[in-house]
């Protein structure tokens, strides 16, 4: 009969963690709130004019919490080359790598590669029309569709918001290391919401 009560008590703990837990991720703004705390000091602004150089070396893992999907995943990025302003990473999921995706980064801008296709601009993270870093309106044409790309910056917050026809369709806010890396990701439209923030430790092989 202990051994009974002593089983459910623990189901009932893990079940109020897990609620509290998904309250937490839910709750996005808390890990901006951290991130800037964290990685203060080496946040991009507007006031840089210059990206950085990164002082990443082949074999060094940057380690994040993606929350999409209404789950929770520990997603790695492995630095696997290094040519000029290029930085290529493997993307492991939970500690397995995946044999499809692959980015690299360049200046801050994300390319991706799909099943060892060639890297292409991802157009969900930057426009290539607009530069990242600029503030203010960006206006470029997409299938025959007139959009407008809005970015600002508000205390440490990249914030870009893409309107068609007046209407904003997606919104994505972005916290950069000065290197032009990602410290806080979120991305959100009609469709979905997911966010992912980079841990402070820094994993080297």
């Amino acid at each position: 009969m202990n051994k009974i009560f002593t089983l459910l008590f623990l189901l009932f703990l893990t079940g109020c963690n897990s609620t509290s837990e998904q309250a937490t991720f839910d709750n996005y703004n808390e890990k901006i709130a951290l991130t800037l705390k964290q990685f203060d000091g080496v946040i991009l602004t507007p006031r840089d004019k210059v990206i950085q150089k990164s002082s990443l070396a082949i074999g060094d893992s940057l380690n994040f919490s993606l929350f999409s999907g209404g789950k929770l995943e520990n997603v790695t990025y492995k630095l696997t080359k290094v040519k000029g302003e290029n930085y290529y990473f493997d993307i492991l999921n939970e500690g397995v790598l995946n044999p499809v995706t692959r980015y690299m980064f360049n200046n801050g801008q994300r390319f991706t590669s799909y099943q060892n296709s060639d890297y292409e601009l991802d157009n969900i993270a930057t426009i290539s029309e607009c530069s990242p870093f600029k503030t203010g309106d960006c206006e470029y044409e997409f299938l025959k569709s007139n959009r407008v790309l809005k970015t600002s910056f508000n205390n440490g917050v990249w914030t870009y918001k893409l309107v068609t026809n007046g209407m904003t369709r997606s919104v994505k806010k972005v916290i950069y290391e000065k290197n032009g890396l990602p410290l806080f990701y979120s991305f959100e439209n009609l469709h979905r919401k997911s966010y992912y923030w980079r841990n402070k430790n820094l994993t080297s092989n």
